[in-house]
């Protein structure tokens, strides 16, 4: 585990990686445009299907300034390449469009983006990731 975070909803929270997990949750800590964020674990059960029978767990939500909620997903930058990454991305891509449908969701904003290792590096904040990472929102 690891603490020090101010704008995690935990003091402590662990990692599955260093260059990209961790990396990812420094940058959304630092970065002036974040409120908050999660690292989610499997048994906060917050899953996305992305075929019939399979579904991934992303790695992190959280709450931009401008009322976005964001679905996060930190990856190695082989997974541009990757079907099953994009396949996912897609499912993901897919809810968010859905969600304006969903009461209770209606009048929420959300975005969904992939955060590949080599763009959190190159990224000095929240901003700066989201150009290079092409994310999706309702």
């Amino acid at each position: 585990f690891y603490s020090g975070w101010f704008k995690s909803l935990y003091e402590a929270e662990s990692f599955d990686s260093y260059s990209g997990e961790y990396a990812l949750a420094r940058l959304l800590n630092t970065s002036p445009h974040i409120v908050w964020w999660h690292r989610l674990h499997p048994q906060d059960k917050a899953f996305i299907y992305y075929n019939p029978k399979d579904r991934y767990f992303p790695d992190f939500v959280a709450l931009d300034d401008e009322g976005v909620h964001w679905i996060i997903e930190g990856k190695d930058k082989r997974g541009r390449d990757d079907a099953r990454v994009q396949e996912k991305r897609r499912a993901a891509e897919g809810v968010v469009h859905r969600l304006l449908g969903v009461e209770g969701f209606a009048d929420q904003r959300w975005g969904y983006l992939i955060a590949y290792e080599d763009d959190i590096a190159r990224s000095d904040s929240w901003d700066d990731l989201k150009v290079k990472s092409e994310p999706v929102s309702n």
